[in-house]
């Protein structure tokens, strides 16, 4: 499933729109802090992507009128003044491709000089009966513009989980940021403490130099820390346009003794648009087989024309003044009734249907595919919620019991009944329980996402993450 990836993998996968799209734009107040609902709104107005796919759709919307028009009469009028020869002889010939003038009389011998003529037509067809292939047309068309309504739709709805998962990935760094800072002043402390007794000859001067190490490393993971977070941030303001500078996220994380799963509840399927896409595409692919089996039927069609001729060349055979050719001198009409049918139809509407049917069948399978995705993935993300909020629990112990640990090893270091070693082992355990409570955090978020995103309540999920 294309939302089941860990949150970095959104940084891997997507840094190409930080390097194609600009940082931009509207101003906005630095002190707003932005939920992943204005969050989503603000970038479903600005991705170029989405403004494209919403062009498409209007695209759709327009061809509907256009097949309707396509019943409308041929009318088409024609006018021309010609100068030339006017020579004809007996004879029968098959009309292929553009058939020379023959409206002169039929002579002993040729003749060179010019006649000049004029003739104008209105000619007009109307398909009188097509045996359902106008209605399967407008059909065609009315399901072609659902599915770029649904293709559209699935755009939409995977920008969503993109910035969700975008969201909580910062979220994340921002929180393990701030971990690494108060590790950072943790080790700072006791540098500064160690300074001290090393200067007065309590403690050796190698306890010193550990500790120096122990504070680089801890400086270390923060500027790692702060670079992925620049990096999500950057990425975001990529995705909705607003600049790096306004953009204010609040640190939210849960407390295990206040969690449940209330947040999200709605666990009914609902519409899914990923569903909805693969749906739209078999009913786009339906009607379009509905119009190759009409398209090959018989045609009924009334015709009709008007025309007018002159010409300098006369009854008589003699070639009157040029200018006795402009001008009309006769006029004449002509309606009729048309049969038209290829007898070689029906093969080649076998060879469209066939092809037609295999693709048919190939979106029907995609559709359950999917479908058996979105129910596995529901499965998956309401086990992996239980064992989280199990987790979390026993991690909310674990952070307290190692804090104790902690202050009860500085202590015990400055009394000089513990080594440095126990000091430093006792704050990466601390340290440690801390990173793991925010990643089973991490997890309980990415399972909710990855539930609400598989039933369909993603939009509802996204109201609650305020």
């Amino acid at each position: 499933m294309h939302f089941l990836n860990s949150r970095k993998s959104i940084f891997i996968l997507s840094i190409t729109i930080c390097m194609v799209t600009p940082a931009i734009v509207r101003a906005q107040t630095s002190d707003e802090a932005y939920s992943l609902n204005k969050l989503v709104t603000a970038a479903e107005k600005y991705m170029p992507s989405l403004q494209q796919q919403r062009a498409l759709e209007g695209e759709a919307q327009a061809n509907i009128l256009d097949t309707k028009h396509m019943a409308l009469p041929f009318l088409k009028f024609n006018a021309q003044t010609s100068l030339g020869s006017s020579n004809s002889v007996r004879g029968s010939y098959f009309p292929m491709g553009v058939a020379v003038s023959s409206s002169g009389s039929v002579t002993d011998q040729q003749l060179y000089q010019a006649a000049l003529g004029d003739l104008a037509t209105l000619y007009s067809e109307y398909d009188i009966c097509t045996f359902g292939l106008n209605k399967a047309r407008n059909q065609n068309a009315i399901a072609g513009a659902s599915f770029s309504a649904a293709n559209y739709n699935k755009s939409v709805y995977q920008l969503k989980i993109d910035l969700a998962k975008l969201y909580f990935s910062i979220l994340s760094y921002t929180n393990l940021r701030d971990i690494d800072k108060q590790n950072v002043e943790r080790y700072a402390t006791i540098d500064t403490v160690i300074q001290s007794l090393t200067r007065s000859g309590i403690k050796p001067g190698s306890d010193f130099d550990q500790a120096n190490a122990e504070l680089a490393n801890a400086k270390i993971s923060l500027n790692q820390t702060n670079g992925s977070l620049e990096q999500g941030l950057q990425l975001l303001s990529a995705y909705t346009g607003i600049s790096l500078d306004s953009l204010n996220i609040s640190n939210r994380i849960l407390n295990a003794s206040t969690l449940d799963n209330k947040l999200f509840e709605d666990s009914a399927m609902q519409s899914n648009p990923f569903l909805d896409y693969y749906k739209s595409n078999n009913d786009y692919l339906q009607t379009s087989v509905a119009v190759i089996r009409k398209s090959y039927l018989p045609k009924i069609t009334l015709v009709g024309s008007v025309w007018g001729r002159a010409s300098s060349y006369d009854a008589d055979e003699k070639f009157d003044p040029l200018y006795t050719g402009l001008g009309f001198q006769r006029f004449n009409y002509a309606a009729g009734v048309a049969f038209i049918y290829d007898f070689m139809d029906g093969l080649h509407k076998k060879d469209k249907i066939a092809e037609s049917n295999f693709e048919l069948l190939a979106g029907q399978e995609a559709y359950n595919q999917e479908k058996l995705d979105l129910a596995s993935a529901t499965t998956q993300a309401n086990m992996q919620l239980q064992v989280v909020l199990d987790n979390l629990k026993q991690l909310s112990v674990q952070k307290k019991s190692a804090l104790a640990v902690f202050n009860d090893k500085q202590a015990q270091y400055k009394a000089g009944i513990v080594t440095l070693i126990d000091l430093t082992n006792a704050g990466f355990v601390l340290y440690r329980s801390q990173v793991d409570y925010l990643n089973a955090v991490d997890s309980w978020y990415s399972a909710s996402l990855n539930k609400a995103i598989a039933t369909g309540n993603l939009d509802n999920f996204i109201q609650t993450i305020n």
